[in-house]
């Protein structure tokens, strides 16, 4: 998987942009002059129909902008490796473009791992690609204790469940203890421009349920056996196969990468300096 590296000047060009990210699912903007000025001025250039993070798997810093769709996607507590995955793949209408912007590089870790999903799709052994293409998935998570008004930015439930409509995200709310549980069923597998590709949250989901010591209240399951975890087995096949194909960008002050959440898969290592600042425009639409 090879990244081109491009100036600013090429937001003037934003259909041969596309092109070459059509092409490559990733590109990488570095001008040492970049602030979040610039960062703003780029993605609206870029795109429109911006999205405000709602319905996430985990709570997300305050927005840093006046629109509410800028935010960090560094937390003290969120330090740990994060398998790759699509952008918010558990709703039905995920952002179509991803714009990472670096204002402080981690000193050591924090880099972003970028995978592609057609390629990890055609290098997946035949039986597992029947099994996924065959059998849709079903993310079930439960907010418990209140979360949900953290996840959705709201304290207003049928906020929550108009979300949840809106998204093909089946809803249910306990009062006793005040626990929002959505279920949403999708292929794992998506037809792009670049063929077949596996873009989900598939790993997310199953690494963290493989190796915790207890059950957790958010899993992934194939949609003809919710009742039984992802064996192990297929769980490493794809992970082991997206290892081979995953590259690392060590992040640059003012660096911006613009990722299709289409076709490519991201995530990140483990971050050891938590100064590391890098801010997250998504957005459905591309101009």
């Amino acid at each position: 998987m090879h990244i081109p590296q491009l100036g600013t000047e090429m937001i003037k060009q934003p259909q041969d942009l596309f092109k070459m990210l059509d092409r490559h699912g990733v590109l990488l903007i570095r001008d040492e002059n970049i602030d979040i000025t610039a960062f703003t001025n780029i993605t609206d250039a870029l795109g429109h129909d911006f999205l405000v993070y709602q319905g996430a798997t985990i709570s997300r810093p305050s927005a840093t902008d006046s629109t509410g769709t800028i935010f960090s996607v560094t937390s003290p507590e969120y330090g740990y490796a994060i398998p790759l995955h699509g952008e918010m793949r558990y709703l039905a209408h995920p952002p179509e473009l991803l714009f990472f912007y670096c204002q402080t590089p981690a000193k050591q870790g924090g880099e972003t791992t970028f995978c592609d999903a057609i390629a990890l799709w055609q290098a997946l052994p035949g039986p597992v690609r029947q099994r996924f293409s065959s059998t849709p998935i079903t993310y079930i998570r439960c907010q418990g204790h209140g979360m949900w008004r953290q996840l959705y930015h709201t304290e207003s439930l049928e906020t929550v469940k108009q979300i949840c409509m809106a998204n093909g995200v089946i809803f249910n709310y306990c009062p006793e203890s005040d626990a929002v549980t959505t279920r949403y069923t999708c292929s794992a597998v998506v037809n792009t421009h670049r063929g077949l590709a596996f873009i989900n949250n598939f790993l997310p989901f199953a690494e963290r349920e493989m190796v915790s010591p207890t059950p957790l209240t958010s899993v992934v399951r194939f949609a003809d056996d919710e009742r039984h975890p992802i064996s192990s087995d297929l769980v490493r096949i794809v992970r082991d196969a997206a290892d081979r194909l995953t590259i690392a960008h060590a992040w640059q002050c003012n660096d911006i990468m613009v990722i299709d959440n289409h076709t490519v898969l991201h995530g990140r290592t483990s971050i050891n300096d938590l100064n590391r600042r890098v801010l997250l425009r998504m957005t459905r639409s591309r101009h």
